[in-house]
């Protein structure tokens, strides 16, 4: 059976509680874009995500996460480093990417 890479946005706001894991040689391309349009009062939603040390992100976009956790490898689609900030300024990973992922929390 071939395994086909799927290309796609994940959008959340602040009442989704999303839990994302890449695992076991997963590759997923794509990007998280908070978008509180139809968030109403809004909440205390999530988007988390998890790369284990086998998996990779294929960043297409600039993305926005509650929490990152990454053992894998994440570059955008030409092998570049995407840059990893805190939503507080703190820069985690510096990039050569054009793409950044905003997180509140990061672990390497």
């Amino acid at each position: 059976m071939a395994i086909r890479p799927v290309f796609t946005e994940i959008i959340w706001d602040s009442i989704s509680q999303l839990d994302v894991s890449l695992e076991n040689k997963s590759t997923w391309t794509g990007s998280f874009i908070q978008d509180e349009s139809n968030a109403g009062n809004g909440g205390d939603g999530y988007a988390n995500l998890t790369i284990d040390s086998s998996s990779t992100w294929i960043v297409d976009g600039d993305s926005t996460l509650s929490s990152l956790t990454c053992k894998g490898t994440i570059t955008d689609e030409d092998g570049n480093t995407v840059t990893v900030k805190g939503s507080d300024g703190t820069t985690y990973v510096e990039g050569t990417s054009d793409y950044t992922i905003t997180v509140s929390s990061y672990e390497a």
